[in-house]
């Protein structure tokens, strides 16, 4: 467990020991993309969270069961953002993955056109058309281009 989830863990438990009869809890996050919980709104970002209570007889139940249920719903909203941070991370290291595969692509193209004699393109109909000067360096430019667009970090 990292330093940065110990304390997040630790904040919670803290929360947990404040008992939140009728309060709502507050979510918000701070300028180090930290997500804190609270019974009182300290940022401008802040969400109220609306705990479900259930509808009761005119007597208000126990702490103990208020204390139990804010502390499932404070755990379920942590995996639940827990879950998307990661797959959050995933989706970014799936797209880095496949910026690198395009870039290398991209790469070996302009090396080996730019290097090449000749370009020509082929069809049925036609058969090789082979480029002039002018659309040979047309064609090296936007080779060029893609590869400023799937290189850049």
């Amino acid at each position: 467990m990292g330093h940065l989830s110990q304390w997040t863990v630790g904040f919670i438990v803290g929360l947990l020991i404040i008992p939140c009869t009728q309060a709502g809890i507050y979510k918000w996050v701070d300028e180090a993309g930290r997500t804190h919980y609270s019974d009182r709104p300290v940022a401008e970002n802040r969400q109220e969270i609306e705990l479900r209570t259930s509808p009761g007889n005119g007597t208000p139940p126990p702490i103990r069961n208020d204390r139990k249920a804010t502390r499932q719903r404070m755990l379920d909203i942590y995996r639940e953002e827990r879950a998307a941070r990661k797959e959050a991370k995933k989706k970014a290291q799936q797209k880095k993955a496949e910026r690198k595969a395009r870039c290398k692509e991209a790469r070996s193209r302009l090396e080996s056109y730019t290097t090449a004699g000749s370009i020509y393109d082929y069809s049925e109909e036609h058969g090789r058309r082979y480029f002039s000067y002018e659309e040979r360096d047309q064609f090296i430019d936007q080779l060029k281009a893609d590869v400023a667009q799937w290189c850049r970090k």
